[in-house]
């Protein structure tokens, strides 16, 4: 049976890959219904950005972003265009979601095999989690990549409440120039942060090991002291006796 630690590592070190992957083939899909597009309108253009796909040069949302605008500069009618467009910024905006959900699951889970008696269904918000965090000496804030976690947490948000980019994720560098969500700036925003907040959830889950299994002096000290407030002297001795005994844990 796995311990505490184990289960734990297994979390955080989860990729979540499974809608990425549908993702991927929509995007593909779409991509190929460009290229025919472009095709058809006899673009010199669509050669030269297709060389550059197939050497490596640009990755496939970096090559679907200039697509996307040399459509816009070529095509005489935009509704087919448009269309599709639409559809790639829906499919980004469901993976940023994707994301966060995965990871706000994710945290939960760790929190309820590190601590059982945690009922996390009462974490309604993120002020709740944060606090829950800080009542074990754990600030979210200085943990790494939360700045990454953040923007992540804050761009979900404005998501699913609206099209238009808040005050807030205007701050963010993708979003500084648009009023409203599109393909490419989703696009770039979700590839910059993928890797960091993976990062954060290992980090995330390292720090509540660390507060579970390690015990510095000065926490030796206050959880002693708690003890002796609250214990008889039989209580006592008959706790240290008990710490005495091994553990499967520790035979």
């Amino acid at each position: 049976m796995k311990n505490i630690k184990e289960k734990i590592f297994e979390i955080t070190n989860y990729q979540f890959e499974t809608f990425d992957n549908a993702i991927e083939c929509a995007f593909e899909n779409l991509g190929e219904r460009l290229e025919n597009l472009n095709k058809n309108n006899n673009s010199r253009e669509y050669s030269y950005l297709s060389d550059k796909l197939k050497k490596g040069i640009l990755n496939f949302d970096e090559y679907l972003d200039q697509l996307m605008k040399l459509l816009r500069e070529t095509l005489c009618s935009i509704g087919t265009s448009f269309s599709i467009e639409q559809e790639l910024k829906t499919l980004s905006e469901m993976r940023i979601i994707y994301l966060y959900k995965n990871i706000e699951i994710s945290i939960k889970r760790i929190i309820e095999i590190a601590y059982p008696e945690i009922k996390t269904n009462s974490f309604f918000n993120w002020n709740s989690m944060n606090n829950f965090f800080k009542s074990k000496h754990i600030e979210l804030k200085n943990v790494a990549k939360y700045d990454i976690y953040d923007q992540l947490r804050l761009v979900n948000n404005n998501i699913k409440h609206s099209e238009i980019i808040n005050k807030e994720i205007k701050k963010i560098k993708e979003f500084k120039n648009n009023e409203k969500f599109d393909f490419s700036t989703l696009s770039e925003f979700y590839m910059r942060i993928y890797q960091g907040i993976h990062l954060f959830l290992n980090e995330v889950g390292n720090q509540i090991i660390n507060e579970l299994y390690l015990f510095s002096d000065e926490r030796l000290t206050e959880l002693s002291n708690s003890y002796k407030d609250r214990m008889s002297i039989k209580d006592l001795n008959l706790f240290i006796e008990k710490l005495k005994k091994p553990t499967a844990n520790n035979i």
